[in-house]
Formats: C-alpha cells, structure tokens, sequence
C-alpha cells in the first residue's frame, strides 16, 4: 500500500490510479465481450477511439495506433450500456469497440458498442 501525504505526489497517485483503473475496465469490458460472443473466422474486434464519421462509414484509431475505416450497414447493432443507440449518437472522440467482417477487402461492422461518450454540451 502506498501513503502518500498531500501535495503533488499525491494527485500523481491517484492520476495514476485512476488512469489504471479507467484502462483496466476498457480491457475487462472488451475481454467480457469477447468471451460472450466469439468472433468467427472473418471477424475481429477492436477497440479505439473515433477519429471520423462520414455517413456510412466511422474511422476509429485503435488502442495500438491503427486507422480502420469501417462501413455501417442496417443490420449494424449500435449499443451504449446495453441499449440500442442511433448512429447519429456517435461522436468523434467516443471510445468503442467495434466488431468487424472482412468482406471483399472492406470492413463492414457487425456491431458497435459505445464504451464511454465525449461530452457534446459545452458549459460556463
């Protein structure tokens, strides 16, 4: 255990920790989805954060540096928390995970969850 008294060091640890622990549930939520619902032969999953949205097709840099462009389709599943979303509930910045089919030299996305939202409102 780590005690630290106030000051500097100690936002550093719990910045730290926090950042583990954020980290460490994207992992655990994308390792729990993976386990429920395995992908087949042509499938994959990533996880990234969304770069673009140009109609039918998102652009997400993964967690290891890569650009993918995927295509949506009408039978895309879009979920946050479990629910059904409508594409336009994505943002530029939300974090994902997204699973994919390769089909023809192109993504096409079987399904989208939306693992945590960019804030859209600005405040005071």
């Amino acid at each position: 255990m780590i005690f630290v008294k106030g000051g500097i060091g100690a936002k550093l640890v719990l910045l730290v920790l926090g950042l583990g622990i954020g980290v460490g549930g994207v992992a655990a939520g994308a390792s729990y989805h993976a386990a429920r619902h395995p992908t087949t032969a042509n499938q994959r999953l990533f996880v990234g954060h969304i770069s673009a949205l140009d109609g039918d097709v998102v652009t997400v840099r993964t967690i290891h540096g890569a650009t993918l462009a995927v295509h949506i389709i009408p039978r895309t599943v879009i979920r946050h928390a479990g629910r059904p979303i409508a594409l336009a509930t994505l943002h530029v910045g939300d974090l994902v995970l997204i699973r994919i089919n390769r089909h023809a030299g192109t993504n096409v996305a079987v399904s989208i969850g939306q693992l945590k939202r960019v804030p859209t409102t600005t405040g005071p």
